[in-house]
């Protein structure tokens, strides 16, 4: 019995069943970003590992991690009073660049506006 649960709890952890980022999350801002990329990934039906909170690159509000399926919120900018507001369309955005593997192989995009493509497909669920 007791292995059965061990066995259950691991196979949740793997495949998801737990987001490994949800026990992370430390804000209102962080939460709701964690669940719109969520929300977004299924409606897109494209796996998502994770959502971070990361200051590695500070010009951008968010980004899709390079050749994985992560989702990474510039921490900074997501405290910002006015993006609140706009999580949604920014988890929307992200994800469209994993849906479309924009960001797989790393840097090296096809001959498409990779932003304008990503843009038109998170108005679509917005």
């Amino acid at each position: 019995m007791r292995a059965t649960a061990l066995i259950g709890a691991l196979l949740a952890v793997r495949c998801g069943g737990i987001a490994p980022t949800q026990a992370t999350t430390e804000t209102t801002n962080q939460q709701y970003a964690l669940e719109q990329a969520h929300y977004y990934a299924k409606v897109k039906g494209i796996r998502l590992d994770a959502v971070r909170f990361s200051d590695q690159y500070p010009d951008y509000l968010a980004w899709a991690e390079c050749s994985e399926h992560v989702i990474a919120f510039n921490r900074s900018h997501l405290e910002e009073a006015w993006i609140y507001d706009f999580i949604p369309a920014i988890a929307a955005h992200e994800v469209c660049h994993i849906y479309y593997k924009d960001n797989l192989p790393c840097g090296q995009y096809p001959k498409v506006d990779v932003e304008a493509r990503a843009q038109a497909c998170a108005d679509e669920m917005l």
